[in-house]
Protein backbone atom coordinates (compact mmCIF):
# COMPACT_ATOMS: atom_id res chain seq x y z
CA UNK A 1 0.00 0.00 0.00
CA UNK A 2 2.59 2.75 0.93
CA UNK A 3 4.81 1.28 -1.86
CA UNK A 4 1.53 2.31 -4.44
CA UNK A 5 1.07 5.56 -2.23
CA UNK A 6 4.49 6.55 -3.06
CA UNK A 7 4.17 5.35 -6.79
CA UNK A 8 1.10 7.87 -7.49
CA UNK A 9 2.65 10.87 -5.51
CA UNK A 10 6.28 10.37 -7.68
CA UNK A 11 4.07 10.18 -10.55
CA UNK A 12 2.15 13.30 -9.51
CA UNK A 13 5.43 15.37 -8.50
CA UNK A 14 6.77 14.69 -11.89
CA UNK A 15 3.28 15.55 -13.48
CA UNK A 16 3.18 19.06 -11.99
CA UNK A 17 7.02 19.41 -13.08
CA UNK A 18 6.34 19.28 -16.47
CA UNK A 19 3.35 20.61 -16.58
CA UNK A 20 4.90 23.91 -15.06
CA UNK A 21 8.04 23.70 -17.52
CA UNK A 22 5.65 24.66 -20.41
CA UNK A 23 3.69 27.87 -21.35
CA UNK A 24 1.51 29.09 -24.32
CA UNK A 25 1.90 31.74 -26.42
CA UNK A 26 0.02 33.96 -29.00
CA UNK A 27 0.95 37.22 -31.38
CA UNK A 28 -1.00 39.73 -32.81
CA UNK A 29 0.45 42.42 -35.86
CA UNK A 30 -0.67 45.17 -36.73
CA UNK A 31 -1.46 44.60 -40.16
CA UNK A 32 -2.98 41.87 -39.47
CA UNK A 33 -1.77 40.33 -42.69
CA UNK A 34 2.05 40.29 -41.21
CA UNK A 35 4.34 37.06 -41.29
CA UNK A 36 5.44 35.85 -37.83
CA UNK A 37 8.46 33.94 -37.53
CA UNK A 38 10.15 32.53 -34.02
CA UNK A 39 12.96 29.81 -34.24
CA UNK A 40 12.66 29.33 -38.17
CA UNK A 41 9.00 28.14 -37.40
CA UNK A 42 5.66 30.48 -38.98
CA UNK A 43 3.31 31.61 -36.22
CA UNK A 44 -0.19 32.12 -37.03
CA UNK A 45 -1.92 35.18 -35.89
CA UNK A 46 -3.64 34.88 -32.82
CA UNK A 47 -3.34 31.25 -32.24
CA UNK A 48 -1.92 29.92 -29.01
CA UNK A 49 1.04 27.44 -29.36
CA UNK A 50 2.76 25.70 -26.59
CA UNK A 51 6.49 26.25 -25.41
CA UNK A 52 8.66 25.70 -23.25
CA UNK A 53 9.74 27.72 -20.98
CA UNK A 54 12.67 30.24 -21.65
CA UNK A 55 13.91 33.24 -23.69
CA UNK A 56 12.28 33.67 -27.53
CA UNK A 57 12.71 36.11 -30.35
CA UNK A 58 10.14 36.89 -32.40
CA UNK A 59 9.93 38.35 -35.66
CA UNK A 60 7.40 39.95 -37.68
CA UNK A 61 7.59 41.61 -40.86
CA UNK A 62 4.78 42.90 -44.17
CA UNK A 63 4.97 44.45 -47.26
CA UNK A 64 5.50 48.21 -46.86
CA UNK A 65 6.50 47.83 -42.97
CA UNK A 66 9.84 47.37 -41.18
CA UNK A 67 11.08 44.29 -39.77
CA UNK A 68 10.65 44.09 -36.08
CA UNK A 69 12.05 41.49 -33.52
CA UNK A 70 10.87 41.60 -30.17
CA UNK A 71 12.22 39.39 -26.92
CA UNK A 72 10.02 37.31 -25.29
CA UNK A 73 10.71 35.64 -21.95
CA UNK A 74 8.46 32.61 -20.88
CA UNK A 75 8.42 31.62 -17.19
CA UNK A 76 6.49 28.49 -15.76
CA UNK A 77 3.18 27.77 -16.67
CA UNK A 78 2.32 31.55 -18.09
CA UNK A 79 -0.02 32.46 -20.86
CA UNK A 80 1.41 35.14 -22.76
CA UNK A 81 -0.06 37.65 -25.73
CA UNK A 82 2.52 39.99 -27.58
CA UNK A 83 1.28 42.60 -29.94
CA UNK A 84 3.88 44.10 -32.21
CA UNK A 85 2.75 46.99 -34.36
CA UNK A 86 4.95 47.09 -37.61
CA UNK A 87 5.89 50.62 -38.86
CA UNK A 88 5.72 51.64 -42.74
CA UNK A 89 9.56 51.36 -43.28
CA UNK A 90 11.55 54.66 -44.55
CA UNK A 91 11.91 53.54 -47.89
CA UNK A 92 8.06 53.39 -48.35
CA UNK A 93 7.82 56.38 -46.79
CA UNK A 94 10.16 58.39 -48.67
CA UNK A 95 8.16 56.64 -51.77
CA UNK A 96 4.71 57.91 -50.48
CA UNK A 97 6.10 61.54 -50.38
CA UNK A 98 7.90 61.16 -53.96
CA UNK A 99 4.20 60.13 -55.22
CA UNK A 100 2.44 63.25 -53.57
CA UNK A 101 5.11 65.44 -54.92
CA UNK A 102 4.70 63.69 -58.67
CA UNK A 103 0.56 64.03 -58.52
CA UNK A 104 0.71 67.21 -57.13
CA UNK A 105 3.33 68.25 -60.00
CA UNK A 106 0.95 66.42 -62.69
CA UNK A 107 -2.36 67.64 -61.69
CA UNK A 108 -0.71 71.42 -61.47
CA UNK A 109 0.00 71.03 -64.97
CA UNK A 110 -3.10 69.53 -66.28
CA UNK A 111 -5.47 71.74 -64.02
CA UNK A 112 -3.02 74.38 -62.96
CA UNK A 113 -3.60 76.83 -65.55
CA UNK A 114 -7.38 76.21 -66.09
CA UNK A 115 -7.73 76.85 -61.98
CA UNK A 116 -6.20 80.01 -62.66
CA UNK A 117 -7.94 81.53 -65.40
CA UNK A 118 -11.12 80.67 -63.44
CA UNK A 119 -10.15 82.90 -60.85
CA UNK A 120 -9.03 85.43 -62.86
CA UNK A 121 -11.83 85.70 -65.41
CA UNK A 122 -14.59 85.65 -62.76
CA UNK A 123 -13.20 88.14 -61.18
CA UNK A 124 -13.25 90.05 -64.39
CA UNK A 125 -16.53 89.31 -65.29
CA UNK A 126 -17.61 90.49 -62.14
CA UNK A 127 -16.22 93.65 -63.27
CA UNK A 128 -17.51 93.73 -66.52
CA UNK A 129 -21.16 92.98 -65.13
CA UNK A 130 -20.86 96.01 -62.98
CA UNK A 131 -18.97 98.15 -65.13
CA UNK A 132 -22.45 97.11 -67.25
CA UNK A 133 -24.43 98.18 -64.40
CA UNK A 134 -22.28 101.33 -64.68
CA UNK A 135 -22.87 102.43 -67.78
CA UNK A 136 -26.74 101.56 -68.16
CA UNK A 137 -27.14 103.87 -65.40
CA UNK A 138 -25.19 106.83 -67.08
CA UNK A 139 -26.66 106.38 -70.47
CA UNK A 140 -29.93 106.97 -68.66
CA UNK A 141 -28.88 109.92 -67.03
CA UNK A 142 -26.83 111.28 -70.47
CA UNK A 143 -30.69 110.96 -72.07
CA UNK A 144 -32.45 112.73 -68.70
CA UNK A 145 -30.10 115.45 -69.10
CA UNK A 146 -30.60 115.71 -73.08
CA UNK A 147 -33.76 116.14 -72.78
CA UNK A 148 -33.67 118.72 -70.54
CA UNK A 149 -31.25 121.11 -71.66
CA UNK A 150 -33.13 120.52 -75.05
CA UNK A 151 -36.45 122.08 -72.78
CA UNK A 152 -34.47 124.44 -71.01
CA UNK A 153 -35.43 128.15 -71.91
CA UNK A 154 -32.79 129.95 -69.55
CA UNK A 155 -29.45 130.30 -70.61
CA UNK A 156 -28.22 129.14 -67.14
CA UNK A 157 -30.53 126.44 -67.39
CA UNK A 158 -29.46 125.08 -70.38
CA UNK A 159 -25.44 125.36 -69.48
CA UNK A 160 -26.31 123.37 -65.99
CA UNK A 161 -27.62 120.34 -67.73
CA UNK A 162 -25.40 120.45 -70.84
CA UNK A 163 -22.48 120.16 -68.43
CA UNK A 164 -24.23 117.34 -66.39
CA UNK A 165 -24.94 115.56 -70.11
CA UNK A 166 -21.35 115.68 -70.79
CA UNK A 167 -20.48 114.03 -67.66
CA UNK A 168 -23.03 111.41 -67.83
CA UNK A 169 -21.73 110.42 -71.53
CA UNK A 170 -18.39 110.74 -70.53
CA UNK A 171 -19.02 108.76 -67.71
CA UNK A 172 -20.83 106.03 -69.78
CA UNK A 173 -18.16 105.83 -72.81
CA UNK A 174 -15.57 105.02 -69.80
CA UNK A 175 -17.97 102.58 -68.28
CA UNK A 176 -18.44 100.75 -71.73
CA UNK A 177 -14.31 101.12 -72.06
CA UNK A 178 -13.73 99.00 -69.22
CA UNK A 179 -15.92 96.83 -70.29
CA UNK A 180 -14.26 96.34 -73.57
CA UNK A 181 -10.88 95.84 -71.78
CA UNK A 182 -11.81 93.34 -69.60
CA UNK A 183 -13.46 91.27 -72.49
CA UNK A 184 -10.44 91.45 -74.02
CA UNK A 185 -8.29 90.19 -71.12
CA UNK A 186 -10.94 87.24 -70.64
CA UNK A 187 -10.74 86.30 -73.64
CA UNK A 188 -6.56 86.45 -74.36
CA UNK A 189 -6.58 84.55 -70.99
CA UNK A 190 -8.80 81.93 -72.36
CA UNK A 191 -6.70 81.58 -75.63
CA UNK A 192 -3.34 81.25 -73.30
CA UNK A 193 -5.02 79.14 -70.71
CA UNK A 194 -5.61 76.49 -73.93
CA UNK A 195 -2.24 76.71 -74.96
CA UNK A 196 -0.42 76.07 -71.62
CA UNK A 197 -2.85 73.74 -70.63
CA UNK A 198 -2.04 71.63 -73.59
CA UNK A 199 1.46 72.09 -73.14
CA UNK A 200 1.23 71.18 -69.60
CA UNK A 201 -0.43 67.90 -70.74
CA UNK A 202 2.39 66.97 -72.64
CA UNK A 203 4.41 67.46 -70.08
CA UNK A 204 2.78 65.74 -67.52
CA UNK A 205 2.29 62.54 -70.05
CA UNK A 206 6.10 62.71 -69.91
CA UNK A 207 6.54 62.37 -66.19
CA UNK A 208 7.74 59.22 -64.68
CA UNK A 209 5.56 57.99 -62.03
CA UNK A 210 7.48 56.67 -58.82
CA UNK A 211 7.66 52.94 -58.30
CA UNK A 212 7.69 50.75 -55.05
CA UNK A 213 10.10 48.37 -55.04
CA UNK A 214 11.05 46.19 -51.43
CA UNK A 215 13.14 42.76 -50.72
CA UNK A 216 10.55 40.33 -49.31
CA UNK A 217 11.76 39.68 -45.35
CA UNK A 218 11.20 36.00 -43.88
CA UNK A 219 10.32 33.95 -46.63
CA UNK A 220 10.40 34.33 -50.48
CA UNK A 221 7.23 36.37 -51.02
CA UNK A 222 7.13 38.42 -53.64
CA UNK A 223 6.21 41.38 -54.30
CA UNK A 224 4.73 42.55 -58.08
CA UNK A 225 3.52 46.18 -58.39
CA UNK A 226 1.06 46.26 -61.35
CA UNK A 227 0.51 50.03 -62.75
CA UNK A 228 -1.98 50.36 -65.74
CA UNK A 229 -5.50 51.40 -66.51
CA UNK A 230 -5.39 54.32 -64.27
CA UNK A 231 -4.99 51.32 -61.30
CA UNK A 232 -2.37 50.44 -59.20
CA UNK A 233 -1.82 47.13 -57.52
CA UNK A 234 0.95 44.74 -55.92
CA UNK A 235 0.72 41.39 -56.55
CA UNK A 236 1.70 38.86 -53.63
CA UNK A 237 3.25 35.44 -54.51
CA UNK A 238 4.24 33.30 -51.16
CA UNK A 239 5.27 30.08 -50.65
CA UNK A 240 6.40 29.09 -47.23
Amino acid sequence: MKKLFFTLLALMFLFQMFAQDTSKLRVYTRPSGAIIKMNGETLTYGKFIVLDSGEYIIKAWAPKRDLVEKKVILGNNHLKTVAIKLPYSKDYVQYRRRLKFYNFKKYSLRYGFIASYLIFASSYISDISDFNDDASRFEKEAGKYQLLYQQSFWTEDHNFYTQKYNQSKGNYEDAIDEVDKRTRMVQIGAGVTLITTFFGWKLGNTMSKPRFEETPLLSNLTVTPIVGNGQTMLVIKSNF
